[in-house]
């Protein structure tokens, strides 16, 4: 199975064999080790109470892909001592961080510094609703 690449650095999908290790780093953030030198950053797209608490979660892939949107949940202790899946959080895309950022995220340092949003420019204020009709009250 192929990853599925978003933009640079960023993956829709991650093949489950490539996956060595996942580190879980609080109940919104985890750390997907591909290689020692390839590692992806996710923030879920909720909170996931209880993930940091029980360093574990459940995973059910058919395709072999750990995708955007999939569901993840913690552990749950069922009846007679049974354990069943509680999915109730949902990943989201696979951004590539340097082993660095990787570090101090496992150390309570915070997430990597997010990519520069790059705002669009203003049009000049003549041009602002200068194809609008002027109201009369």
């Amino acid at each position: 199975m192929e990853d599925v690449t978003v933009e640079e650095d960023t993956l829709r999908c991650i093949s489950s064999r490539r996956i060595r290790r996942i580190r879980i780093v609080d109940d919104k953030n985890i750390l997907i080790y591909v290689t020692a030198t390839h590692i992806y950053h996710n923030e879920l797209q909720n909170v996931c109470h209880g993930l940091s608490r029980n360093r574990s979660f459940s995973y059910n892939s058919n395709d072999g892909l750990f995708c955007e949107g999939d569901g993840i949940g913690g552990m749950t202790l069922a009846a007679w001592d049974a354990v069943r899946p509680d999915v109730r959080c949902w990943l989201g895309t696979h951004r590539r961080i340097s082993r660095e950022d990787a570090d101090a995220m496992r150390r309570g340092e915070g997430k990597p510094a997010q990519p520069e949003p790059r705002p669009l420019p203003m049009p000049p204020p003549s041009e602002v609703g200068a194809d609008e009709e002027e109201l009369e009250f």
